[in-house]
């Protein structure tokens, strides 16, 4: 079937597309998407893609879907961060921008240092005054170079009663995940800790003091929880919601996990750099698990993503481009993966599956 599409004042004809037969997912995080890359993105079975793009060519995410009707379309957006740089092609959050630096910067996250000591006791405070009074010094808490952090946790002050992840759910649910066009959310920087990012360091209620690590993370998952959950509420319990790192926090709440970079050594077990304790955590993370790869790496992360049934493969980002190692028809697979003295093998109808994680090799062979 053609379909025909209006675009830049010309009628053009694109033909209806099929899904790679192997479970892809596209990560479009570019804010914008032009017609031609939309028939690539298409040929995936779920798409995430930059909110703005909403804003800036609704057009290409309408081709996305008319070509591919089966495919599932969900918004990214980065709820944690906001740029130090406004942009011409990232209207919406230029308006957040604004809103929150303007009207709201008690929600910028901020980190303190000091020689004093909070918690100490009224006669260790007035010691230290005595001897020399504690210098303190504020900042804006940085992750992403060129970004600055936003105070996601439950303890962040309220403005008319609202935390910064209650304000965000709720427009990011009325202004962007209204449009019936989506049919998930995907969650960046979907962590249940960040005191990490600068330990010992971070105001987490804006009292002008540096918290502990465990205080700020605990406020912190309260506040990740808070926001996914006035997610599912308001959008109900068929609509996706993926988010990374590949841990196991917040499976309740989600529907799957990105495994950044497939493998990753941060999770637990460093075997490998990771790989096995990632194999064990996705088999916990959902239906829409994925796992990462690059061009140079795909077909170890795609063999690995095999040995499972409920992981897609994402390769690169912002990357439009076809790629053949998907397009392969494996038939079933005839039982689970099996662990030969950490070589891992598994068998489909018309190929074989075989994993040596210690020196990234996967190869799939068919029969």
């Amino acid at each position: 079937m053609s379909l025909v599409f209006f675009v830049f004042g010309l009628n053009i004809t694109f033909a209806q597309v099929n899904n790679y037969p192997l479970k892809s997912l596209a990560y479009w995080t570019s804010p914008k998407m032009s017609p031609s890359e939309a028939i690539n993105l298409a040929k995936h079975d779920i798409l995430v893609v930059d909110l703005e793009n909403k804003f800036n060519n609704y057009q290409s995410l309408l081709i996305v879907k008319r070509l591919n009707p089966n495919l599932e379309l969900l918004c990214y957006s980065n709820a944690m961060e906001i740029n130090l740089t406004k942009y011409v092609n990232r209207p919406w959050q230029n308006k957040i921008i604004d809103e929150i630096t303007i009207n709201r910067s008690i929600w910028l996250l901020k980190t303190v240092t000091s020689s004093g000591v909070k918690n100490a006791s009224m006669w260790e405070r007035f010691k230290s005054r005595l001897v020399n009074e504690p210098t303190r010094k504020e900042a804006y808490a940085t992750f992403w170079p060129g970004m600055m952090m936003i105070n996601m946790s439950s303890s962040c002050p309220k403005i008319n009663g609202q935390t910064y992840s209650d304000w965000m759910a709720k427009i990011l649910l009325a202004e962007v995940l209204s449009d019936q066009i989506w049919d998930g959310y995907f969650l960046d920087n979907g962590t249940a800790n960040i005191s990490w990012t600068h330990p010992n360091l971070i105001d987490i209620d804006g009292d002008q003091q540096a918290d502990r690590n465990e205080l700020v993370d605990h406020a912190w998952k309260q506040g990740m929880e808070n926001f996914l959950m006035q997610i599912r509420q308001e959008k109900g319990k068929k609509f996706i919601i993926i988010s990374n790192k590949g841990d196991l926090n917040f499976i309740d709440k989600v529907n799957g996990k990105l495994f950044e970079k497939f493998p990753n050594s941060y999770l637990g077990d460093k075997w490998a750099e990771g790989w096995r304790q990632c194999l064990k955590n996705a088999t916990h993370t959902g239906e829409y698990t994925v796992f990462q790869a690059n061009r140079a790496n795909i077909q170890f992360v795609l063999a690995s993503a095999l040995l499972l049934d409920n992981v897609y493969i994402a390769v690169s980002q912002d990357d439009s481009g076809y790629f053949p190692e998907l397009n392969l028809n494996l038939g079933q697979p005839l039982g689970p993966y099996e662990n030969k003295n950490g070589i891992y093998y598994r068998k489909y109808e018309r190929a074989e599956i075989m994993v040596n994680p210690l020196q990234k090799i996967g190869k799939i062979t068919i029969r």
